[in-house]
């Protein structure tokens, strides 16, 4: 709805992972950390962002709350006017990378962020109060 809170969020996907491979006697481990959260709205407006995993949205944290990770988006209009009257709203992981080598090298490489689309319509709700 436009100006309710869009929350975003994940689940089981914010943990450090790390994967090693080895050949000609030498072996080289990648750790990848979650660092932050993304959300590209779909509407023209910028990403926006929040460190760590978000919270999930429950019913009973009612429809005007916002987000108590700060991972929330509010939409200024609807969707009506676009193609197909929605959005496609870019959700991401950022992740920092680092290495490591058993014969003592070590390094960072650069920020990676994974992604995820979702396609919405944005609606527009509108109250009249009667006496």
């Amino acid at each position: 709805l436009v100006n309710a809170y869009t929350w975003f969020w994940t689940s089981g996907s914010f943990k450090v992972l790390s994967a090693t491979a080895s050949a000609g006697g030498n072996s080289s481990t990648v750790t990848v950390t979650p660092t932050a959260l993304t959300f590209t709205p779909g509407d023209g407006a910028q990403s926006v962002s929040c460190s760590g995993p978000g919270v999930a949205w429950k019913q009973s944290d009612g429809p005007w709350a916002a987000s108590p990770s700060g991972c929330d988006y509010r939409y200024p209009q609807s969707s009506i006017h676009n193609t197909n009257g929605e959005v496609t709203a870019t959700y991401g992981i950022v992740w920092s990378i680092t290495w490591t080598s058993s014969d003592g090298e070590k390094g960072t490489l650069p920020y990676l962020t994974t992604t995820a689309k979702l396609t919405f319509a944005v609606a527009e709700a509108e109250a009249v109060v009667t006496k």
